[in-house]
């Protein structure tokens, strides 16, 4: 009988007691040919060869032979399915690991991971090999060991290297050196055993259960950790190893987070979960890892969430584990499967191990191209997810099976729908891993697909931006040569903005808004920023419906947005506040041919004008979200402006191209990768939690709320009419203006409060300010006196303005001149001097 809808596993328990059983050395398989050939590694002829169905024995038959005439023999396996060898290496010279130490880990590592022999190699590294099990490859196994080993190993210095291999230096002959010859240990062979795989991918995928709070917080106060702390590594819950000397344990290594302990020298997490008692656990979410193991998720989504929680980012190397896994959960979980059931099940895992559809599931966007992050197009998704393994299930007689509600879920736009069906939601990441590089704070933070560029990012080192190889200069001074009069600062900037948009949990913009004349370079800086950093640049126009400017973001999501000429597009500061606010991780837009789609990052955005925006200096919710940029002239040192396409051959395309008038490969992605590199380098000395405005104004930029951000002081308005209210007395026993130190007056009555009130006025026809100006100013940071704040009335012409510090019916409430002391501030003459007397808020710094 054929199940409706049955899970591929049965039963949901934890994968370190396995039910049935743990992994048989042998199957009843038909017998399969092992081949092993013996020869050379100068010399393509084959010496000898080693055949068997049991590949043990033919790896037995070739390790002891001792006849072969060539030399330095090599054992060479066809492919890692009957025979892998795990290369464990240690060639750093300077800093060579405990022996003893190490030997003992090595014998470890063979004995918990099932390996057929293991031998100290000619460098003194250790070499494990294996041979197929039952339904699992040699790769397989070894993939699951070099996990182990990392753990095993963490501790140990002078580990080199962990590589999966199918060729060997065979361990019974010498090794030429100029200091004599090198020799390897004798093989030790162990006895085929029973070994519990399942245990060690246990702690890869987890166990779907979290401490209890009250249980976590317990946990902390007896290890003496508090919240946010960080310890030396003698505290790490995984790997208690003294502290040693190197610059990781300098920092103290260990973090204690609210949901467990992060080691950066182990790059590992543990979860308060395995830190208390069983009792004190309780149901939790999901691993990634665990849900797309669970739920057969297709290898090119999988792959992402491997290099995030296991740390494998090696193509061939992933998919080993990742085909190991699944075998360890689906063929030797709880659930009895018969041949049939097996057999089908088995080809379910390799056709999930080997699937290269190319799509993945995103965070609160759904399905994207994994080639482009863009947002796959509908029609193509429906056609595609019927044929990958997350939607089939095996059913009782080993009949194969369309889930109609799996289906459901991953044509649906449901998140956690989504991640329940084997697809965690991944965070898109364009060009450049930024923080991958930095150091993210939110560790261990969300799995990520990257869509690197056509040429890729290297980071350079200090020394290599310094004195670029081949050229005979600095990476800058080739780029100023290329790009005459390129702001620096800016040019950084449009680096670092499309890299603060990758940060977790991101879901806003980060914009700038740049002034400067035309041909200062607003737009072509920005332009080159992206090309460097491999992501696009798009630009648009304001006034175009919201249709377009979001379509104009999705191109540029995770890239640069450059909004031009904002004065023209007539947008009030609402509008325009509203217009930025709309572009938004997950913001529906109307892709054309596509039909509805959400946006799967968010770009970084450049407001582009000759001059500040009369609305972006009235709307304060506007200058506190925008850096201040003022190029001036810019790039137009002389009569006109340097023409960067005579210079360069032109912004667009020049990371891939290279520098005009030298003809080294790849010397633009050479020049392009120093200067991000040195980005890198500035953000990281900010520490983690910097912001982008932090960043800003380590390069001599801020926020435009900054009262001289761009060079012009926005807020000197304001404090002459706080000034000018200051210096009239107040109105008493007025019936429409009741309560202490209110100021009336009318616009147009010719007094200085009303002068001061018309220099406020708004670009929208008022004959003042708009109300939201004056109420809801920051007047404490405008005028700098703490707590202060303005109320408005108006009735009929007449307008009414209190100055004020505390709340109105608070005893403590001060009103008027008291905000000051009691002092009465001058107000400048007409002529624009002010007259000697008692200085103003600001000046005297009360």
């Amino acid at each position: 009988m054929v199940q409706s809808e049955p899970p591929k596993v049965q039963s949901d328990s934890t994968p370190t007691e396995p039910s049935a059983g743990p992994i048989a050395p042998e199957s009843a398989d038909a017998p399969r040919l092992t081949r092993l050939v013996v020869r050379s590694r100068y010399s393509s002829a084959v010496d000898k060869v080693f055949e068997h169905t049991d590949p043990r024995e033919a790896l037995r038959a070739a390790l002891a032979n001792t006849t072969c005439t060539q030399p330095a023999p090599e054992i060479i396996a066809d492919g890692t399915d009957d025979v892998a060898f795990l290369d464990i290496d240690a060639h750093d010279a300077a800093r060579r690991p405990d022996e003893v130490r190490f030997e003992m880990a090595a014998a470890r590592l063979a004995r918990e991971t099932g390996a057929d022999a293991h031998w100290r190699t000619h460098g003194g590294g250790t070499r494990l090999v294996f041979t197929r099990r039952d339904r699992l490859t040699a790769g397989e196994l070894a993939a699951v060991a070099r996990v182990h080993a990392r753990r095993l190993l963490r501790g140990l210095h002078g580990v080199t290297g962990i590589e999966i291999k199918s060729t060997s230096a065979h361990p019974a002959y010498p090794r030429a050196t100029p200091g004599g010859e090198l020799r390897c240990s004798a093989p030790v062979w162990l006895t085929p055993a029973d070994v519990n795989l399942r245990a060690i991918a246990a702690d890869l995928l987890g166990a779907p259960s979290e401490a209890d709070p009250e249980a976590a917080a317990e946990c902390r106060e007896e290890r003496g950790w508090t919240l946010g702390g960080r310890y030396q590594h003698p505290e790490c819950p995984f790997d208690p190893s003294p502290s040693g000397h190197d610059a990781v344990e300098a920092s103290r290594p260990v973090v204690v987070l609210d949901e467990g302990v992060w080691c950066h020298k182990c790059a590992r997490f543990t979860p308060y979960a395995q830190l208390v008692e069983p009792e004190k656990r309780r149901p939790g979410k999901d691993c990634p890892l665990r849900q797309c193991v669970r739920g057969m998720a297709h290898f090119t989504h999988a792959r992402h969430v491997l290099a995030h929680h296991a740390g494998v980012t090696n193509e061939r190397d992933a998919r080993l584990l990742y085909g190991a896994l699944l075998k360890l959960w689906h063929l030797y979980g709880p659930r009895e499967l018969d041949d049939l059931q097996t057999e089908a099940t088995l080809k379910l895992i390799n056709d999930a191990a080997t699937c290269n559809v190319p799509v993945v599931w995103v965070a609160g966007c759904g399905w994207v191209s994994s080639n482009t992050g863009n947002p796959a197009r509908p029609e193509s998704v429906t056609k595609l997810l019927p044929t990958l393994p997350a939607v089939k299930y095996v059913g009782d007689e080993g009949e194969v099976g369309t889930s109609a509600r799996t289906l459901a879920a991953l044509l649906s736009d449901d998140d956690a729908a989504a991640a329940a069906a084997g697809y965690p939601p991944l965070r898109p990441i364009r060009g450049v891993d930024f923080f991958g590089q930095v150091g993210d704070p939110d560790v261990p933070g969300t799995p990520f697909v990257l869509a690197p560029g056509r040429t890729p990012f290297k980071y350079r080192r200090r020394e290599e931006r310094e004195r670029v190889e081949h050229v005979g200069c600095s990476a800058w001074e080739l780029v100023e040569r290329q790009f005459p009069g390129i702001n620096r600062g800016y040019l950084k900037l449009c680096i670092a903005g499309p890299g603060y948009t990758q940060r977790a949990g991101i879901t806003e913009n980060v914009a700038v808004n740049v002034t400067g004349v035309s041909g200062s370079g607003k737009t072509t800086t920005a332009e080159l920023g992206a090309d460097m950093a491999g992501v696009t640049c798009t630009s648009a126009k304001l006034k175009a419906d919201e249709d377009k400017l979001a379509r104009a973001a999705a191109t540029a999501a995770g890239g640069v947005l450059v909004l031009d000429e904002v004065a023209k597009a007539g947008l009030s500061g609402d509008e325009l506040l509203s217009r930025l606010q709309s572009i938004k991780v997950g913001a529906e837009y109307h892709a054309l041919y596509r039909g509805s789609a959400r946006l799967t990052a968010v770009p970084f955005v450049v407001l582009a004008d000759t001059q500040m925006p009369r609305v972006v200096q009235e709307e304060i919710q506007l200058r506190r979200r925008l850096v201040g940029v003022a190029l001036g002239a810019g790039r137009v040192t002389g009569k006109a402006a340097p023409d960067w396409n005579s210079t360069s051959g032109g912004v667009t395309g020049w990371r891939e191209r290279g520098p005009l008038r030298y003809s080294l490969p790849g010397l633009g992605a050479m020049i392009a990768d120093c200067v991000v590199s040195e980005v890198v380098d500035e953000v990281r000395a900010l520490g983690p939690g910097a912001t982008f405005v932090d960043y800003a104004r380590t390069l001599g930029f801020g926020l435009l709320s900054d009262a001289t951000a761009d060079e012009v002081d926005h807020d000197a308005p304001f404090r002459a009419l706080f000034d000018a209210v200051l210096a009239t007395d107040p109105v008493k026993d007025s019936k429409k203006f009741q309560g202490k130190g209110w100021v009336v007056f009318d616009p147009d009555d010719g007094s200085k409060v009303a002068a001061a009130w018309r220099e406020c006025a708004s670009s929208e026809g008022f004959s003042g300010p708009k109300p939201q100006l004056i109420t809801g100013r920051q007047w404490g940071v405008t005028t700098g006196v703490d707590g202060l704040h303005c109320q408005l009335v108006q009735h009929g012409k007449k307008v009414g303005l209190r100055f004020l510090v505390g709340a109105v019916r608070s005893p403590n409430v001060r009103y008027h001149r008291d905000v000051l002391g009691g002092a009465v501030p001058t107000v400048p003459t007409p002529g624009g001097a002010v007259p000697t007397g008692v200085p103003t808020a600001k000046t005297s710094g009360i």
